[in-house]
């Protein structure tokens, strides 16, 4: 099996499948993950998506269709504990994983949680230590990209681009750092670059693309450290009272004291 060549000095996406998410039975692509794959193909990027599941043998059809679409490389994080872990756990499973491959930008789709929380890329931008950009609306190259640098400069860095996010009914123009972890809207667009056919078709004449299946162990976690099930936010609960008749305001006032 022949894996596509990797473009050269391409910026390099990891594209994390229903916002990082843990599935526990066969999902579709969701749109929004289609239309992220759709727009960093549009920039020429090097794609590699990321499937977590919390349960074995579930039927690989979003991560088969996100081939499909284009991307060059597959991965499904595959461990049960994943599926009792919160987004702290979750998270952490992300971050050891993108360790491994050093992308320039982590992308979602920011509807693309089944559970409409999308808040473990917020855990992985924390671990990173890498900015959170999530709302986009518009990306392009920034314009210092296009430029030819002086002899013996460096040339300008692959992952160099700008966004426009909606900022609570406000939108904001930013210069996209290394490693940040961006949430895509739906509706966003490219500036600058060649439009795809409306057709999903493979990037590549054809090229057979395998899904890697990794375990905790593979990214050396310990079970133990995401078996938690606990979102850390803590609950509100009502206090357990007994059930006491009053007779009296007096003695109303002292029980509610």
């Amino acid at each position: 099996m022949t894996a596509p060549a990797e473009t050269s000095g391409a910026t390099k996406v990891a594209v994390l499948l229903h916002a990082a998410s843990v599935i526990r039975g066969p999902q579709p692509l969701h749109p929004t993950d289609l239309h992220v794959i759709r727009l960093w193909r549009q920039l020429g990027a090097e794609i590699v998506v990321l499937e977590l599941l919390g349960a074995s043998g579930v039927t690989p059809r979003a991560i088969t269709d996100a081939i499909e679409a284009g991307v060059d490389r597959a991965v499904r994080v595959v461990a049960e504990p994943l599926g009792v872990a919160d987004a702290h756990g979750t998270g952490l499973v992300v971050e050891r994983y993108l360790r491994t491959v050093a992308p320039d930008v982590v992308a979602f789709g920011v509807d693309a949680d089944p559970d409409g929380l999308a808040d473990v890329p917020g855990v992985v931008a924390t671990r990173l230590g890498a900015a959170y950009v999530p709302g986009v609306v518009e990306i392009a190259r920034r314009a210092s990209d296009e430029q030819t640098p002086p002899a013996g400069a460096e040339a300008a860095p692959a992952h160099a681009f700008e966004v426009v996010a909606d900022r609570a009914g406000v939108t904001a123009r930013l210069a996209l750092p290394a490693r940040a972890v961006v949430g895509f809207e739906g509706e966003s667009l490219v500036r600058g670059a060649r439009e795809l056919p409306p057709e999903v078709t493979p990037r590549g004449p054809g090229a057979p693309h395998a899904i890697r299946i990794m375990t905790l162990y593979d990214l050396g976690l310990e079970p133990t450290l995401i078996r938690r099930g606990d979102d850390l936010r803590g609950t509100i609960e009502a206090a357990s009272r007994p059930l006491v008749t009053t007779r009296s305001a007096e003695s109303l006032a002292t029980l509610l004291r």
